[in-house]
């Protein structure tokens, strides 16, 4: 967290604390009968379970690097791997909280014609197929 304190045209003096999270990359994942396939896994911060979409933070902030992040998270929580993955856009993001604000950058994908490849799974992960058969992967 960093603390910013900034002094505005008209002279009035404004701090902020800003929290600035790496960039990171999101997947959309498609499944059959365009059924999305999201992540159920707990929160620690918030102790409650959520659905999540299936990401993590980029290693190689390059074009190449954030596709490849992408379908590297998406086989990693999900056990599949898209055959066809698409950059849907890019988020820029500042949400505010009295006055805490989170500044994070986040590339979204869909990925589509998902294909199973059980690989390195993190932990205990349910990938949840919405409208179908629920699939637990376990480590």
């Amino acid at each position: 967290m960093n603390h910013y304190r900034l002094q505005m045209p008209d002279g009035k003096v404004i701090e902020r604390d800003i929290v600035e999270r790496p960039e990171s990359v999101l997947v959309l994942p498609v499944g059959q009968k365009n059924n999305v396939i999201l992540i159920e896994e707990y929160d620690l911060a918030a102790d409650t379970w959520q659905l999540t979409l299936p990401g993590g933070k980029v290693i190689d902030s390059s074009l190449d690097g954030i596709w490849q992040q992408a379908q590297n998270e998406l086989r990693e929580e999900t056990g599949f791997r898209a055959g066809k993955l698409e950059k849907l856009l890019d988020l820029g993001m500042i949400r505010r909280s009295a006055r805490l604000y989170i500044q994070y950058a986040e590339a979204l994908f869909v990925g589509r014609d998902l294909s199973c490849c059980f690989y390195a799974i993190e932990g205990l992960k349910i990938a949840r197929s919405v409208g179908s058969t629920d699939h637990v992967i376990r480590n």
